[in-house]
């Protein structure tokens, strides 16, 4: 059986006025840093949000409806 690990991201960050998920946590992005324990356990890892936002990080972007 095959699994495939997702993160959602994206949200509009209103309070926090900046992307939670591109905060940086031990010198890497804060999504960046789950994409890979999500891999690491799931065997392969996606983004659901906005690909124009994420794309950069090297991991598959799935646009949220």
């Amino acid at each position: 059986m095959e699994t495939a690990g997702f993160v959602l991201a994206g949200g509009n960050s209103k309070r926090m006025g900046q992307d939670k998920a591109l905060l940086p946590v031990a010198g890497e992005p804060l999504l960046l840093r789950l994409l890979r324990m999500v891999e690491a356990v799931a065997g392969s890892a996606a983004v659901i949000g906005p690909r124009a936002r994420y794309e950069h990080l090297s991991y598959p972007v799935f646009e949220d409806r």
